[in-house]
C-alpha cells in the first residue's frame, strides 16, 4: 500500500512517496531518514500518524451536500492547510463535485466509482487508494456503500 505525503518547502510543493518504507530501506536507514525529514519540517505531524490528525482546528459547522448524501467537516492545520473529513452515503446516480483548488481524495473505507472531468470511463477506487482532481474542474462519484474519505485541499 502506498502512502503519499505532501512536503512544503519555500514556495515549492513536492510529493514524497513512501512505498512501505520499512520494506524498502533496512530499519537502520529508515528511522534516521524519517527523523531527518521530520526535524527539517518537511513532514507535518499529520503525515507521521496516518490514522489520525493531531493539533488541528475543526470547524464545527458541517458541510452538507446533495440532501445529506455527503457530509463533511473542515479541519485546519497550523501551517494554514485544510482538509475535509467526511462520508458519502450510497447513491443512485453519480454526485457531481466542482473543484476550485486541486484535491486529492483519499478513500478511508468503502469503494466508489469516479469519473474525473471529461474522462470517457469511470474508475473504481477502494480503501487505501487516492485519486487526484485538478483545480477548476469537476468529478463524478458514486458508491453503493458508505464511503469514508479525506479530501486533501492542495491549493
Amino acid at each position: 500500500m502506498s502512502r503519499f505525503f505532501i512536503l512544503k518547502t519555500n514556495y515549492i510543493e513536492a510529493v514524497f512517496i513512501v512505498l512501505k518504507l520499512q520494506n524498502i530501506l533496512p530499519n537502520p536507514l529508515a528511522r534516521p531518514l524519517v527523523l531527518a525529514l521530520n526535524y527539517s519540517g518537511l513532514l507535518r505531524s499529520d503525515m507521521m500518524n496516518p490514522a489520525q490528525f493531531d493539533q488541528v482546528t475543526v470547524i464545527k459547522k458541517a458541510n452538507i451536500y446533495f440532501d445529506g448524501k455527503c457530509i463533511s467537516h473542515t479541519i485546519q492545520f497550523d501551517d494554514g492547510s485544510k482538509k475535509t473529513v467526511g462520508v458519502i452515503l450510497p447513491t443512485e446516480k453519480p454526485l457531481v463535485f466542482e473543484t476550485h483548488v486541486p484535491e486529492r481524495m483519499e478513500i478511508i473505507s468503502g469503494e466508489c466509482r469516479v469519473k474525473i472531468a471529461d474522462q470517457p470511463e469511470s474508475e473504481l477506487y477502494r480503501a487505501g487508494q487516492s485519486f487526484y482532481v485538478p483545480g477548476s474542474s469537476r468529478f463524478f462519484i458514486e458508491t453503493q456503500e458508505p464511503l469514508d474519505y479525506v479530501c486533501h485541499l492542495e491549493g
